[in-house]
């Protein structure tokens, strides 16, 4: 019919609060899927604020888990300097 299926959101925890929300309104009163992926916290763990927004209000979240070189659950992304070496946060 021409309509939209759905909608997909890549790099989602770069939206803003106020597109969040728009993204809701297209879920709520035009019953059209958002898909949403992306980070949700940065390489501080401070989430993002797109993540932070997305996490409170998604209808429903599935998690698509990535590993870490340790064998175990990837957390946060890593900053590296030119070296190679994680960046920290003092």
């Amino acid at each position: 019919d021409g309509g939209i299926d759905h909608i997909l959101v890549d790099e989602a925890q770069f939206l803003k609060r106020d597109q969040v929300y728009q993204l809701s309104e297209v879920v709520d009163r035009l019953n059209i899927p958002v898909l949403c992926f992306g980070l949700r916290t940065d390489f501080q763990g401070e989430l993002f604020e797109g993540s932070q927004y997305l996490l409170a209000w998604a209808d429903r979240l599935t998690e698509i888990r990535t590993i870490c070189h340790t064998g175990r659950k990837a957390t946060m992304v890593v900053r590296v300097d030119d070296e190679g070496y994680a960046i920290r946060v003092h």
